[in-house]
């Protein structure tokens, strides 16, 4: 297959034209080759999806995280775990660093645990891969006990750690005695009525619907299938699945919700959630995530004073930090 052909603005629109004009018109030059937005403000749900259907699914990496976030605080909150349990008390670790770990310092991540398992070498040939299109994270959950077991904890602090957000994400479901995907969808999926969220999974054939991705070069990207890092970035979903759970954050109805409250105080302008940052400055206060796989580039944020929040998913590379936030706060 050759290079994809980026959007433009005669590209057709699904849904609502002028919120998918007002992110692409912010593009310039940067690239990207599908699109799904959901919007929620002022009691208003407003999709709008450029490349793909509404029901058309993309992969959203490390918001998968900031879901996890979700799934521990309504685990906390029901009894099922406690912030303060220790990763080894749920995962067969053995007598290494990473087993005193609680499940607190992996949501906030300051656990110490590495950005990811392995080498220097390994982690150079992940990025190498994850720029060339290929999977980066394909362990499987028993490569990533390995990880975990091998792995070397350095001093306290905020060390952001996708290795730690995927060894929390297979302790919850252990708590739960099922898979992580199950957990996904019992603990999340099922309660918000989410259609087409899922974890990918290697066995998992590429549906009509799922969006493919789009390296920096314009080419296809393999999805992102590893069952060991997929709590930290395997879920895919879609716009139909994503307005539901918006309207959900919006209205603190969500499972979980105070994952979205102070955990940990980094700064004068930035706190941890489980999982989800919380930015502030000028009066204002942002509670956001964002994500990336080979193939694909997402955020999610809400302003809870506004009773507001959007997400956006792109097949392609781009920085949506600003872009998003810029828009999320826009009067």
């Amino acid at each position: 297959m050759g290079k994809f052909t980026p959007l433009d603005t005669t590209s057709p629109v699904h849904g609502d034209a002028e919120l998918a004009e007002r992110f692409m018109s912010t593009l310039g030059k940067r690239r990207v080759y599908a699109l799904a937005i959901v919007e929620v403000a002022q009691g208003n749900t407003r999709t709008a999806t450029v490349g793909a259907e509404h029901d058309g699914t993309f992969e959203l990496g490390s918001l998968s995280m900031a879901i996890n976030g979700h799934i521990l605080a309504s685990m906390v909150a029901d009894g099922t775990v406690s912030a303060d349990q220790p990763l080894g008390s749920l995962l067969p670790l053995g007598e290494c660093p990473a087993s005193a770990v609680t499940l607190e310092a992996l949501a906030t991540h300051t656990s110490g645990l590495p950005a990811h398992g392995g080498s220097r070498f390994g982690t150079w040939r992940k990025a190498l891969r994850a720029v060339r299109g290929r999977e980066a994270d394909g362990e499987t959950v028993e490569d990533v006990y390995g990880e975990l077991r091998r792995a070397r904890l350095h001093a306290s602090g905020y060390r952001y750690s996708t290795l730690g957000g995927a060894a929390l994400g297979h302790a919850l479901a252990a708590a739960d005695a099922t898979s992580y995907p199950a957990l996904l969808r019992g603990r999340f999926a099922t309660p918000l009525a989410l259609p087409t969220a899922l974890v990918q999974t290697p066995d998992g054939a590429m549906s009509e619907r799922d969006v493919p991705g789009v390296t920096f070069s314009g080419r296809p990207a393999d999805p992102w299938t590893g069952p060991g890092y997929a709590p930290a970035g395997g879920l895919r979903a879609s716009a139909d699945d994503m307005a539901p759970y918006l309207e959900a954050l919006v209205a603190h109805s969500a499972p979980g919700m105070d994952a979205l409250s102070e955990w940990l105080e980094i700064d004068d302008g930035l706190s941890l959630g489980a999982f989800w940052h919380i930015s502030r400055g000028e009066g204002r206060s942002l509670t956001w995530h964002n994500g990336e796989t080979g193939g694909f580039s997402s955020w999610i944020g809400v302003d809870r004073s506004e009773h507001r929040a959007l997400m956006i998913s792109c097949a392609g590379h781009i920085d949506l930090d600003g872009t998003a936030a810029a828009m999320l706060l826009a009067p």
